[in-house]
């Protein structure tokens, strides 16, 4: 095991063999779940992401402006609420490759050995309300785990800044992704495996392409 296929992120140094692919996980079967920054949506009473071309030289590049929480799919850690929270892109680069995710409902327990949880709220794009989860029932799940939720925040638009549901599952040692999007394929209560697909990006929250596959 070279230090470079450590850096690569393709093989997981707890169990000592490569994990770019989960065991019987096909390919061609994934379910993306992100929504891609530049794809007209925008949360938070902000402006659309801009993309704007330039040519140089024979060839072209865009300058893209947007905010990770407003425009795509994201992942977050402690530093969204606290400014001496450990950063974003050092969390994730600690996670594993691979992890156990299921879709659930509020106030039901996950299967034992899954460490992903995907929580359908119903959002709708556009809307500036949506349903948010019970504090209490988040504290009841296991420590150290992913929650991805489908609206753009675990907490109300509007809460005066408390940002309780963050601050219960940041204290839990999770990350959360927020703005994905569940197909309907998507089945309860089984199990897949989850991919994140995060960018090297230092921010408190980072665009990821989340990716299901059944396991």
């Amino acid at each position: 095991m070279s230090d470079r296929d450590l850096q690569d992120g393709c093989i997981d140094p707890k169990i000592k063999q490569r994990s770019c692919i989960a065991p019987g996980v096909n390919e061609k079967n994934g379910i993306g779940l992100s929504v891609a920054v530049g794809s007209r949506i925008s949360v938070f009473d902000q402006p659309m992401a801009t993309i704007s071309t330039k040519l140089s030289i024979g060839s072209r590049f865009d300058w893209i402006h947007f905010a990770p929480h407003c425009h795509g799919t994201h992942i977050e850690g402690p530093a969204h609420i606290n400014r001496l929270g450990e950063g974003t892109l050092s969390l994730v680069q600690r996670l594993p490759v691979w992890h156990r995710a299921c879709l659930i409902r509020e106030f039901e327990h996950p299967p034992a050995g899954v460490n992903a949880f995907l929580i359908k709220t119903g959002w709708q794009s556009g809307a500036d309300w949506w349903p948010v989860l019970s504090p209490a029932w988040l504290s009841t799940l296991p420590s150290n785990c992913l929650l991805l939720v489908d609206a753009p925040s675990v907490d109300p638009q509007w809460d005066e800044g408390k940002l309780i549901r963050h601050g219960v599952w940041f204290g839990k040692g999770g990350m959360i992704v927020e703005l994905c999007q569940f197909p309907s394929t998507i089945e309860y209560g089984r199990e897949y495996w989850l991919l994140l697909n995060v960018a090297a990006f230092i921010s408190d929250a980072i665009p990821c392409r989340p990716v299901l596959y059944p396991a």
